[in-house]
């Protein structure tokens, strides 16, 4: 009966100290819990080992620094033809920057070849002007 009396005690005393650690669990609180919002927006993906990427990705907006900027305007309008430097290089006072086929320019090298077809028909006729006034067939005013 001794016996049976200090088992019945160490079987209370266990079932008392098990139903302890049960309550113990049942009060301990999450710390992050997930709402349902964000469960359903939310994917998970199992780890797996990748090798390593020397790679960064960035969004921005990258300027010039205007305070080593000078805007350069062409004097005539046109299509460009050809560009011989590219955004960041240094460049040079006379350093050719890109070529311009314009209107007006071969506007303007017409009316420069006409002014020279012009000039030597010109020069032509003074000549002319004074052999024949040198041969006194012309007058000095013709000359002139």
């Amino acid at each position: 009966m001794k016996y049976k009396a200090i088992i019945g005690i160490a079987f209370l005393a266990l079932a008392a100290t098990s139903c302890k650690k049960a309550e113990e669990n049942q009060t301990t609180e999450a710390t992050f819990v997930l709402s349902d919002n964000m469960l359903k927006t939310t994917t998970t993906a199992l780890a797996t080992t990748q090798v390593v990427k020397n790679e960064l990705t960035f969004y921005g907006k990258i300027t010039a620094d205007n305070n080593k900027r000078i805007d350069v305007y062409p004097l005539v309008g046109g299509n460009v033809a050809k560009v011989n430097v590219e955004l960041g290089d240094y460049v040079k006072k006379g350093q050719v920057l890109a070529v311009i086929r314009s209107t007006d320019i071969a506007d303007f090298e017409k009316q420069m070849v006409d002014a020279k077809s012009d000039l030597i028909v010109a020069k032509n006729n003074l000549k002319v002007a004074q052999e024949l006034f040198e041969g006194k067939l012309n007058a000095e005013r013709d000359v002139l």
